[in-house]
């Protein structure tokens, strides 16, 4: 709880030099698991909660500056950067300070560190007096023309630049001349050093890769701001850097081109800023999101993968109709070898689904659902916290609506009119995500049983009548042939129909009867007495509709289906009476009447 992590780590806090016993040592220890869980955005959660009841205070900022320069060093700036969002550092002198002297001028950079240092600037530059502001971003644009700003610190030094800009004009009119007149420079700095370094006289080899990068993505940065004072040329040289770009650029400035190649670091680099140019113009969208896709394909390299998913992303924010084709590529990225293209994808795809901006339709939502799958915990836990805590929340239908769907789309049955969207799939596509076979059974089944376990009783019920006529009836009366593929769907639909995850929690029997039993007290008999009743009455009612409907559809329909495994003299009648033997265990005392019409079928 939130009473507890404050008393844990809020009240534990001392000075460095106070630290005496294990409880002292105890909010380090827990900062760094917070850090390392990738929990930020939950403490800041805290933070908040924290605010309100005014335990955030001047006081934990005086302690936590005696832990900058120690062994807590990273987690101390954690604290300040975190309580920054919602707490005034009074005097922030400190923080410019070690700005100034251990992330601009220092060789040795600790990226991580970086960022919460020049976080907590970004948050409490305000608190300075109006010289050392104007100092400030006066530093900040002279380092970021002398591309010594480490990389993923140069937007975050940018913004803190036009804040003060603003802050100091005289009226907004000025603010937006000045910004654009020093944005302006950086770009034509960039945009010189850009065509020295990869214009087509250049030397074929690039001798300060590092460099570079800061070029391409101080000019990405730069150009977010005032687009237009970027030329054309300078963004096709950025494009000429990745790889397949002569397919997509314009093929009569050939010779212009750079005859050279850079690493992979750079082309991913490359990929971050072109991902910010197409975000300013909806031309340069559509003539690098097929490029974009086609990396997501090809490319053997990480980080290049990463970006190329968030720019596709991005732009599927501003121009999702730009980035409708490319799903495909984007999904293929859930089933990649690497660990982090995994994460990021699934990520990614989260973030688009929960906030609306990319629908959820099938196959995509299938290929989600095979991440349950994943051989890493990290992303099984991601999918399943998604659709229960999420996905559900928003469309509580959606399991039911595409479980029967899910049978013929992970056994590949290609031949129902109505199902068989997996015919809307590349080759690619259908090979990646395939699960079709015996051999990848379990796997299908594993996905259907997290279906059904997170559905309601009501819902589990039209997916019992549903399997029965859509895929049972459909092999008795031809429909669906028993192909390989066939032969697996209807196997798979047996499992389903028996497994205990789609028997109706209602009947099943429940430990609460149990429990209740241990509780004393006079009035409490009476309440179990009355709950007892409802109890009885409720599972009497559902009994009894289960029952008619057993009777009346799914019983006639396995005596159909019986007959027609008979007369293929297929194997599968064995699954058949198997899985009648189980849907029966909830109907012991009615089977008799049940199976009247067949008394093959009841033996």
């Amino acid at each position: 709880s939130l009473q507890g992590l404050e008393h844990l780590l809020l009240d534990n806090l001392v000075a460095h030099h106070q630290m005496k016993t294990p409880l002292h040592a105890l909010p380090w220890l827990l900062l760094g698991l917070i850090a390392d869980h990738n929990k930020r955005k939950l403490f800041l959660f805290a933070c908040h909660k924290w605010t309100l009841t005014n335990s955030l205070r001047q006081s934990l900022i005086t302690i936590i500056k005696t832990h900058i320069g120690t062994e807590n060093n990273v987690a101390a700036w954690f604290l300040l950067s975190s309580f920054s969002e919602y707490l005034d550092i009074k005097d922030p002198e400190f923080v410019m300070d070690y700005f100034y002297e251990n992330v601009l001028n220092s060789q040795e950079v600790d990226e991580y560190c970086c960022q919460l240092v020049t976080e907590t600037m970004h948050l409490s530059w305000r608190q300075l007096n109006a010289l050392q502001q104007v100092t400030l971003c006066d530093n900040l644009l002279r380092h970021l023309s002398q591309f010594t700003v480490p990389l993923p610190l140069i937007g975050r030094c940018m913004d803190i630049c036009q804040l003060i800009t603003e802050t100091h004009a005289d009226s907004p009119e000025q603010a937006r001349d000045r910004i654009i007149e020093w944005a302006g420079n950086l770009i034509s700095i960039c945009e010189s050093r850009l065509e020295k370094v990869i214009g087509a006289d250049s030397p074929t080899v690039v001798e300060d890769e590092q460099r570079l990068c800061q070029y391409i993505f101080t000019v990405g940065d730069a150009a977010q701001i005032c687009p237009a004072r970027l030329k054309h040329s300078s963004l096709l040289l950025i494009q000429n850097l990745l790889t397949g770009c002569s397919d997509e650029c314009d093929k009569d400035d050939t010779e212009k081109r750079w005859k050279g190649s850079v690493s992979a670091a750079v082309q991913a680099v490359a990929v971050i800023s072109l991902g910010k140019l197409c975000l300013q113009k909806e031309h340069t969208a559509k003539v690098l999101v097929p490029l974009f896709g086609s990396l997501l394909s090809e490319t053997p390299h990480t980080e290049i993968k990463v970006n190329a998913m968030i720019a596709l992303t991005d732009m599927c924010i501003k121009f999702t109709s730009l980035v409708e084709n490319h799903l495909p590529e984007m999904c293929i990225c859930l089933r990649d070898q690497d660990l982090q293209v995994r994460e990021n994808t699934l990520t990614l795809m989260i973030q688009l689904i929960q906030e609306d901006y990319l629908k959820l339709r099938c196959p995509m939502f299938f290929h989600i659902l095979t991440t349950l799958g994943d051989e890493e915990q990290l992303i099984r836990d991601m999918t399943s916290s998604f659709i229960i805590n999420s996905l559900l929340v928003k469309q509580k239908n959606v399991l039911v609506q595409h479980f029967v769907e899910s049978l013929f789309h992970y056994n590949a049955y290609l031949g129902h009119s109505t199902y068989s969207k997996g015919r809307l799939m590349g080759s690619r596509e259908r090979a990646v995500f395939s699960l079709e076979g015996q051999e990848k059974q379990e796997q299908r089944r594993y996905i259907y049983r997290f279906m059904l376990e997170n559905m309601m009783d009501d819902h589990r019920f039209k997916v019992t009548y549903r399997l029965c006529t859509d895929i049972l009836a459909g092999v008795a009366e031809g429909d669906i042939t028993l192909s390989a593929s066939g032969t697996t769907l209807l196997q798979d639909a047996l499992y389903v129909l028996s497994c205990d995850e789609i028997r109706l929690s209602q009947l099943r029997p429940s430990s609460k009867d149990h429990d209740d039993d241990d509780d004393g007290g006079g009035g409490g008999e009476m309440a179990q007495v009355a709950t007892a009743i409802n109890d009885l009455a409720r599972k009497t009612l559902v009994s009894q509709v289960v029952k008619k409907n057993v009777i009346e559809n799914i019983v006639p329909i396995f005596i159909k289906l019986k007959h027609k495994l008979k007369q293929l003299k297929s194997p599968l009648v064995r699954d058949l009476m198997a899985c009648l033997r189980e849907l029966m265990k909830d109907y012991k005392t009615e089977i008799n009447e049940i199976l009247a019409a067949d008394k093959e079928l009841a033996a």
